[in-house]
């Protein structure tokens, strides 16, 4: 029997074959008297009985497969025997469950809910087995929180995006892990920005003046396939507006942005590529966007105001700009950012 088939593979098998599902189980039972097939495997026969309606067939078997202590599903046995309207007695109910503890089967056993009136301590049961499962849930939640806070104090960002993906997926309804997914989402993206706008970068001259017309038609031509991809494909629309950023192609990445549902990390990309192409007016507006979508989180309040700084200083209206990036200062005395920038359009005074 070792080189027999997986057991969903050979009821497909066998369906497709025509075969009614009695002559699939004249197949499979002799598989339940192996004592290598795995618990998976017996309950997977199990279900199809039970699904085929042909319990009585599997029933028959049942005595047999005790006596030679092949494991039989407590749940489906017990499902059984409501099926075939009989009510065990004391004795039955009391092998019934010595069984399912010596087995370690007793959160198997009160998936069946036909004899909660008989057996009073199915309720008992149930009640232990969801508590148990309760503090796995949270063991391995507070487990995989801790490994998260690990990868955030080390600075190691993949890491803490994949990981706070999959927490979001395990637990869409999570406040606190929701919370953590927001405020990840707002670091990653100042991080990108910072990484590309910083004074430093901003003093070097990044414009493409000497595209010259023979390369620009490629390069538009490239841009039209890419949309066409990212139509079906836009979870890669980020990445891809990040490159063009970078590369100071500020209108493809904006291009790129406004396809779609706005998100966070789309949305701090957008006000930079604005900030960069010296659309100060457009990025303005885009702030007061972001500013009643997001502005109820602090880190997000200031960072909006940074950047309304900046796009003010791009319209010629320095003081009211200082004035705003000293406002950080005087809440956030340590926000660099700030300081940074008052250094700098201050001819390289402090503030």
């Amino acid at each position: 029997m070792a080189d027999a088939p997986h057991i969903e593979l050979q009821i497909r098998n066998l369906l497709l074959s025509r075969y009614s599902p009695r002559e699939v189980l004249e197949q499979l039972i002799p598989r339940l008297y192996t004592e290598a097939l795995s618990t998976e495997d017996r309950r997977t026969i199990f279900m199809f009985a039970w699904n085929a309606g042909a319990f009585s067939q599997i029933g028959e078997h049942l005595p047999e497969l005790f006596r030679l202590r092949r494991l039989v599903p407590w749940s489906f046995f017990l499902e059984f025997l409501a099926r075939a309207k009989l009510k065990p007695d004391e004795f039955v109910i009391e092998a019934i469950i010595k069984g399912a503890r010596r087995q370690n089967e007793v959160s198997d056993l009160v998936l069946s809910r036909s004899y909660d009136n008989v057996i009073p301590l199915l309720l008992e049961f149930r009640r232990e087995v969801q508590r148990i499962q309760q503090e796995k849930r949270a063991a391995l939640r507070k487990n995989l929180l801790d490994k998260l806070a690990f990868f955030r104090n080390e600075n190691m960002a993949d890491e803490e995006k994949r990981l706070i993906e999959l927490l979001h997926k395990m637990y869409p309804k999570d406040g606190e892990i929701s919370r953590l997914r927001t405020e990840f989402q707002e670091r990653w993206a100042r991080h990108v920005v910072s990484k590309h706008s910083s004074p430093s970068e901003r003093s070097l001259d990044w414009t493409l003046t000497d595209l010259d017309v023979d390369l620009g038609k490629p390069l538009e031509a490239a841009f039209t396939e890419l949309k066409n991809i990212l139509s079906h494909r836009p979870e890669f629309r980020y990445e891809f507006a990040v490159a063009f950023a970078m590369m100071d192609l500020q209108d493809f990445s904006l291009q790129l942005l406004d396809v779609g549902a706005p998100d966070l990390a789309c949305d701090w990309l957008k006000a930079d590529s604005l900030l960069h192409s010296h659309r100060h007016i457009e990025c303005l507006d885009h702030l007061s966007g972001l500013e009643i979508r997001y502005g109820s989180d602090p880190d997000t309040a200031f960072a909006i105001t940074y950047y309304r700084a900046q796009a003010l200083w791009g319209l010629k209206q320095p003081s009211r700009a200082m004035e705003l990036l000293q406002s950080i200062l005087a809440i956030r005395p340590n926000y660099r950012s700030a300081a940074s920038l008052i250094k700098e359009w201050s001819g390289g005074m402090a503030p």
